[in-house]
């Protein structure tokens, strides 16, 4: 933790000193790899982006400017759902805000789920052990699913109790630590699959 303190760059607070504007074609696009949680509905994996657009099926849609905020666009009866759910109203003017917010909510929502439902789960992800000389070992490819007490993926079972670390490379590689063994959890790199959220909830007892 005192590491990723010292590393830590905060791009908007960057911005508002330095007056640096940082421009894109499609801000927004791909923006669903980092954030996995809608303010709106409250719900996981629902979100989908285009353009400068990221957007829920709850009728939550948000514009991401230039300048790296995002603004509001839901019509009032949304904005009405979303009050009286509890939801945050103004929404977050950063993603630092919403990545902070969700990270704190996570636990929260899946603590509500069902036992022995999956609190989410992915298709297209390949499972490599990793060796020691650094060598990556395919040892299965589909589903990655996360439960209450496990990590699995197409009949490797990661009990919860025994994952000692875990970590990300880029946003589409999920490592971790398994009996004194590293394993990688991988993304095409093309595909907008959110492995954000494995991550938070497995470090969540670390913060």
């Amino acid at each position: 933790q005192a590491i990723d303190r010292d590393i830590c760059e905060n791009a908007w607070t960057r911005e508002k000193e330095s007056g640096t504007i940082y421009c894109g074609k499609n801000p927004a696009e791909g923006l669903e790899r980092m954030l996995y949680l809608c303010p709106q509905c409250r719900q996981i994996g629902t979100l989908k982006t285009a353009g400068d657009r990221i957007f829920c099926g709850c009728g939550l849609t948000l514009h991401y400017s230039e300048n790296g905020f995002s603004k509001k666009s839901t019509a009032p009866e949304s904005q009405d759902r979303s009050e009286a759910s509890g939801a945050p109203s103004a929404f977050f003017p950063t993603l630092v805000e919403w990545d902070a917010w969700q990270k704190e909510m996570l636990p929260q929502i899946t603590a509500a789920k069902e036992p022995s439902a999956p609190f989410f789960s992915d298709g297209g992800l390949s499972l490599s052990r990793i060796l020691s000389d650094h060598r990556s070992e395919f040892l299965v490819s589909g589903t990655i699913a996360l439960y209450r007490d496990r990590l699995e993926l197409e009949g490797f079972r990661f009990p919860l109790s025994k994952i000692r670390s875990a970590a990300m490379v880029q946003a589409n590689r999920l490592l971790f630590t398994f009996q004194n063994e590293y394993y990688e959890a991988a993304a095409d790199p093309k595909s907008r699959i959110n492995l954000r959220k494995y991550l938070d909830l497995l470090t969540a007892s670390d913060t």
